[in-house]
């Protein structure tokens, strides 16, 4: 990290995925960063244990045990539990990589630690100091974090287990989720945290920065072929699903398999996958008009906490893009002044996927176009039926057919200053409310004048060919 005197790469929830560990692993090296820590669960779900507890030993990593290594590779060691565990057909997957991590990894993963300090007031854990298994998540009340975290909190945690990432103010000081490097949520990328600590800084007094880390999927979906793939196929045809979507399938499927015989298992997945398609599998529509499936969109501050809540109909869902309507009458919560706002006008809501940037169209009854509210944030995440993204508070707006206006530039400086938002981020906020400006200059999307039903049509090709296209 720019300017800090120690920087460490904090890694979770690897879960065997090779690829994926590999190209984490690369963008750490080119940040010059020489600390690694991973916060549990190496193995579970991939297809490539050994090879990553291999490459994580060899490169010096500081490891701690999550619940895969205390749950399933401490429990298999038990004859009792291996022989039951290998007669259970719904387990054959994890089975098949226990089998082969070999009794030195094995004793390895179970001998490992539970937390890891940085520094006096700086604790990395799998889930929790009170157990890996806890959730700390942006809807964690704060009565179930003090449970969780005891009467000295560290200053500072970073935590992993969701597969979510999330960084969250709390009364004692942060809470990060690093998310996951090979199984993430909400956005299919590898995900981690970087931790940078100023010369002189005070303990628990690190920037942090969440990175998302493309990497290749298919490659991480083809290493179960002839493997895994063939000890357990309703496994990795639902690993594959979540690999690709970042959608979590495997909590549906947990919905559906306990009432379902063994035999219709195939049939049933068949169907579950299929109505995961209609939810919109990377590059699929949902839907061509506003009677698309229902989500909830929630505005966050960059802690985490919620700020604005509505609903809305899900109309398209892909690799580049995010576009969602909510028709009039419809409600908003606003979390922060703690109010109920109806809504008069319809609204058609645009979230690139790759840019610091969304849009919000506002439509009369009559369809007539009444203005444009744009909002500098972080790429949003869409986690089954819920869209989550983070307002940086810096927002180019236009009214009518207006001049677009750059606004809350107060706002933005206070909240940068607030959150401790890293320099990088600043520099990247004041870039995408530039690149807003000169969208608005040249008269394209999401500034193109056109009335509902025509945006409604064309809004998504308008920024592919305009916009998304040059990225």
């Amino acid at each position: 990290m720019v300017g800090a005197a120690r920087s460490v790469a904090i890694l979770a929830d690897v879960h065997g995925n090779l690829p994926a560990l590999a190209a984490v692993l690369a963008d750490v090296a080119a940040r010059g960063i020489g600390e690694v820590v991973v916060a549990g669960d190496l193995v579970g779900f991939g297809a490539s244990p050994n090879a990553v507890v291999d490459r994580l030993v060899a490169i010096g990593a500081t490891l701690i045990r999550g619940n895969h290594e205390t749950d399933y590779v401490n429990g298999y060691a038990d004859p009792a539990n291996r022989s039951a565990w290998r007669a259970n057909p719904d387990l054959a997957g994890m089975c098949w990589y226990l089998d082969r991590l070999g009794a030195e990894r094995a004793a390895l993963l179970t001998g490992l630690p539970d937390r890891h300090w940085l520094d006096p007031a700086t604790l990395v854990t799998h889930g929790s100091p009170r157990h890996n298994r806890d959730s700390v998540t942006a809807e964690t009340t704060d009565d179930d974090l003090v449970a969780m975290f005891g009467a000295d909190p560290p200053r500072l945690t970073f935590v992993g287990h969701t597969h979510v990432p999330l960084v969250r103010d709390v009364p004692w000081g942060r809470v990060v989720n690093v998310g996951s490097v090979g199984a993430a949520l909400g956005d299919p990328r590898a995900v981690y945290a970087v931790a940078g600590k100023a010369d002189g800084a005070a303990d628990g007094d690190w920037a942090v920065e969440v990175a998302r880390i493309p990497y290749d999927v298919e490659a991480t979906i083809a290493a179960y072929d002839g493997g895994m793939g063939a000890a357990d196929p309703i496994f990795v045809a639902l690993l594959a699903r979540q690999l690709r979507t970042g959608r979590p399938v495997f909590r549906d499927w947990a919905r559906v398999r306990p009432t379902t015989a063994p035999a219709d298992r195939p049939a049933a997945l068949a169907r579950l996958l299929a109505a995961d398609d209609d939810r919109g599998e990377g590059g699929t529509a949902m839907t061509n008009g506003p009677a698309g499936s229902a989500i909830t969109i929630t505005a966050r501050k960059y802690d985490g906490a919620a700020h604005l809540t509505w609903p809305a109909r899900l109309l398209l869902a892909d690799d580049d893009l995010l576009l969602a309507y909510t028709p009039p009458g419809l409600t908003l919560v606003h979390h922060t002044k703690g109010l109920r706002l109806p809504q008069e006008h319809a609204c058609l809501s645009a979230f690139p996927r790759h840019r610091h940037w969304n849009a919000m169209l506002d439509f009369a009854p009559d369809g007539a176009p009444l203005g444009v509210y744009c909002n500098v944030a972080l790429p949003p995440t869409l986690t089954g039926d819920r869209l989550d993204w983070v307002d940086l508070d810096l927002d180019v707006v236009r009214s009518g057919d207006g001049p677009a206006m750059l606004v809350d530039e107060d706002e933005f400086a206070a909240h940068a200053a607030r959150y401790a938002y890293p320099a990088a981020l600043v520099a990247t906020a004041r870039a995408a409310a530039d690149e807003l400006l000169a969208l608005a200059a040249r008269g394209v999307a999401p500034f193109a004048a056109q009335d509902r039903d025509t945006a409604l049509m064309r809004l998504a090709a308008q920024l592919r060919r305009d916009v998304l296209g040059a990225r």
